[in-house]
This record gives C-alpha cells, structure tokens and sequence, in this order.
C-alpha cells in the first residue's frame, strides 16, 4: 500500500512532468526527419534463431513513426531515402497511407530513389518532390506472373501427386499434379493481376497528375532512365543522395536534419512515461504471421502459427484487464483445417467480452481468413490477398519413384482405410470417397462460419467461396470485409 501511494504521489506527477517538457524534437527549430527504407518489411520477427541476424525493418515501427510526426508542430518535412523494397503491394499501401497522412497534415515529403520498380513507384508517387540518382534506372515494365507446373516432372520420377479440392477455384494441389492451370484457375489469376495493375495505374497517375492511359503506358515500356523519367512526370529532378538537402532547402528554408531513429526513441521514452504517469486501457495488437500449424513441433521457428501458442496469447488478453480491445494482425496463407478452426473459436470467445479487429496485411487467405471471421469487422489493404474459402487435400505417392530406385516394400495391414495415408498408394476409391466427405463437411462449416460473421445466408456467401481469391479492393465490394486500411486504422477503430 505504501509503495503504491509513493507511486501515486511522487512518480506519477514526475513522470507527467518529464513527458511535457521533454519533446521527441527541439521545439523552437524547424526540423526535416531523415528516414531510409530499403530490403524487407516484416510483420513480425522470425523467434528463436541463434547466430541468424534478422534483416529487415518492422512495418508497425515504420508507419507508427511516419504517423508520430503528424503531431510534431516542427516537424516541417520527411526526407525518405529509397532504396529496392522486397516486400508486396499490400504493406507498400500501408506504408503510403502512413505517408499521405503525413501530407495531409501539411508536412512536405521528398523522397529520393536509389532505383525504382513498381513498388518503389507506388511508394513515392504522392510524395511532393521525388529525385532518383542521376544512373539509376526506373525498372517500370509492367506486372507478371510466372507459375512452373510439375505435373510432367512428377510422372518421369514416378511420382504422383494424389489430391482432391472443394471449390472449383482452389487450385493449391494444381501446380503438382498438372501442366497448366485449370481454367477457373487461370481467370481467377487473371481477375487478381487486372485488378492490382489497375490500383497501381490509379495511384501513380493520381500521385504524379498522369491520365490513366499515360500511367498505365507509362508503367508498362521502361525501364526508363532520370533523364527520360523527368521528360515524362514519372518523378522531379536527379540529384545524388548527399545533394537531397539542397533540394529541401530550395522549398523549406534552413532547416535541421534529425535521424528517424534519434526522434523515434525519445517518442518512445516519452510515450512509455506518460503512460506510466497516467495508465490508460490498451489497444493491444496480436500478430498472427506464417502457415497455421497445430503446434510449433518443427519448422523455423517465428515461419508459423502456432494454434496452441496463439490461443494462449489470446486468452491473456481476453483476462487483462488493462487490454480493452485487440487488434489481430494476420499475414497467413492458411494451413491446418483443425488448427485455423481453433483458433477461430479462441477469436470467437474474446470477441464476446472485448472489441476485436482483424487486421489483413499481405495475405488473409483460407486459413487466414477463416482466422478473421469472428471479429466484429475486418480491414484489409486493397491489394491484400484474402477469401480461399474452400479445401485442399491429398498426399503425394511415390510408390513408382520407389519402383525406380529398386526399392522393395512389405505391407501388413488391417482396416480398410489402413492405406489412407501411405505414401506409396494413391487412394482406394472408398478411401477418396471418405477423404472427399471430410472436405466437403469443412466446406460447409467454413462457408456457413463466415455467412454468419458476415451476417448473410449462406447462399448469398457461398458463390464468393469455392476457394477463389480476392484482392481486398474485390473483398470489400462482396461484403467479405468491412473496410480498408492498416494496422494503425485497426488501431484507431478497436479504440472507438
């Protein structure tokens, strides 16, 4: 009682004080910060490899700092260093959202180019003044798509890929057991690749003031070099990167440069003692990144979701009092019929006590999707990878590469269905017949599941089933998600 008092009475106003008085930034100067992204974004941080360093840079960090300099009154700038992203569209839309925020708030934005491809155009195609290096090479050539089929290679090794689908569109198993997509496949593809050219044409050409036929043959017939890339509006001038602050001065004065990561900390102290000072209820935001497993039993650790270990992390939240709502950030591509509807019950359960958000990062599909139904709504980035609501299944049988290699095998078996997961028959037609009951049951709990967290019928949903994929721009319009946006407008939502 005592030691609470004390905090009460002398930690608290201190801590108060110190976070007033103590800015991320000097006050009375005007000030550009200076950030640089390049390689990997990532969700999460791979767990648990020694001696591995992790390269890459954390999206929450980045899109929390970008929003952070909203409310920084001297922040008069951001100076954003480019260089090749690896990283998909839906987390480049994230981090542009972050950066038009930061416009809006009449903070100017410079970015410059080490070399361009289509995501580093989308990523500075708002910007207010965009530079590239006087060599570098703008790689705008388009979109493509290129899917190797091994059904040819599998039957010279005498392998055979034995695999049933629910849903004409889940096309997983096709690439082993054909030589070229189905045609539900192929138009699901083609409708998914139409519809990001077409987010990518819309966002240079509003960024960059271009009509949508001169983006989109913009975008299309590089590479194009600084030079050229000016001629044509693609970006503002060429300049080495060291020459970058004399381009800021030319549109903002004299003005002090501050690294990212020097204010970034100091927010972070401050943020930490005002909370200290003044406890208030948490948003807390649970990533769910990687393939849904059962358990963590083997793989890389940090590469999967653990339904075991996600289930814990969601009910210590559901039993933190200081948690008032959450936010579950997912990047899955599904997995584990058994484990994704485990934990849809463990999300189900902390959604009838606290506000639950599901956040959609690159991709939300089968599994990830199936992880997102029973929050109260679902954002998602418009290039997001969601919907798959259908089944997969099978095994691959080697018994012919077996064959190949001299090698003999003795069987004792009982029970009819005793081969159901040997490796070295294809199913027998009673066990295929039970194979495909099992899926099509899941099919029907997974379709009906996701009707009654969209609150339709289940005839109304079931056409946007069959395990075809949707970007989020296609979700929204079906009604299979709520909204568009990121993490931090999740963030901004479950707060509500």
């Amino acid at each position: 009682m005592i030691s609470w008092m004390l905090r009460w009475v002398l930690w608290r106003p201190l801590a108060l004080l110190v976070s007033l008085v103590w800015p991320a930034l000097p006050r009375r100067k005007s000030v550009v910060v200076r950030m640089r992204l390049s390689g990997r974004v990532l969700e999460s941080l791979p767990r648990g490899l020694p001696f591995v360093p992790v390269q890459g840079v954390m999206l929450g960090e980045v899109t929390a700092m970008l929003r952070a300099l909203i409310d920084q009154p001297n922040v008069v700038g951001l100076r954003l260093e480019v260089g090749r992203m690896e990283t998909g569209i839906a987390r480049i839309q994230e981090i542009r959202r972050a950066l038009q925020a930061l416009r809006a708030a009449g903070k100017r934005v410079h970015v410059h180019l080490d070399g361009a491809g289509m995501r580093e155009m989308l990523l500075a195609c708002d910007a207010d003044h965009i530079s590239c290096a006087p060599m570098a090479s703008l790689d705008l050539v388009g979109i493509r798509s290129e899917v190797t089929y091994l059904g040819g290679l599998a039957a010279t090794l005498g392998v055979h890929p034995d695999f049933e689908a629910v849903g004409d569109y889940k096309s997983f198993a096709e690439r082993f057991v054909r030589t070229g997509p189905t045609s539900a496949a192929h138009a699901n593809s083609e409708a998914l690749f139409a519809d990001l050219w077409d987010q990518l044409v819309r966002a240079v050409a509003a960024g960059r003031g271009l009509t949508l036929e001169r983006a989109a043959e913009l975008l299309g017939s590089g590479p194009w070099g600084a030079e050229d890339a000016i001629r044509h509006g693609l970006i503002d001038s060429a300049c080495y990167a060291d020459d970058v602050g004399k381009e800021i001065k030319k549109a903002l004065g004299k003005v002090r440069s501050v690294p990212a990561s020097r204010f970034w900390s100091r927010n972070q102290r401050i943020r930490r003692l005002r909370h200290r000072a003044w406890p208030r209820p948490l948003v807390a935001v649970v990533p769910a990144s990687g393939q849904i497993v059962p358990s963590t039993s083997g793989g890389v650790p940090g590469s999967a979701i653990s339904a075991r270990t996600l289930s814990r992390q969601l009910k210590q939240v559901r039993k933190d009092d200081q948690v008032a709502a959450v936010v579950l950030r997912i990047d899955s591509p599904g997995g584990s019929a058994d484990a994704s509807d485990l934990i849809w019950r463990d999300v189900r359960r902390l959604a009838a006590e606290k506000p639950v958000i599901a956040s959609m990062g690159e991709m939300a599909a089968s599994g990830g999707y199936y992880m997102a139904m029973a929050a109260h709504q679902i954002l998602a980035q418009p290039g997001t990878m969601t919907g798959s609501i259908g089944v997969v299944g099978g095994k691959v049988n080697i018994g012919g590469l077996y064959e190949h290699l001299g090698i003999q095998r003795t069987v004792i078996a009982h029970g009819d269905h005793s081969g159901m997961y040997s490796l070295a028959e294809d199913f027998s037609e009673s066990e295929r017949a039970r194979l495909r009951e099992r899926m099509e049951e899941f099919y029907r709990t997974f379709v009906s599941k996701a009707a009654e967290g969209r609150s339709m019928a289940y005839e109304e949903l079931e056409p946007h089933a069959r395990g075809r994929v949707w970007t989020g721009r296609q979700a929204l319009k079906l009604g299979l998600i709520d909204g568009l946006g990121g993490v931090s407008d999740a963030v901004v939502l479950a707060s509500e």
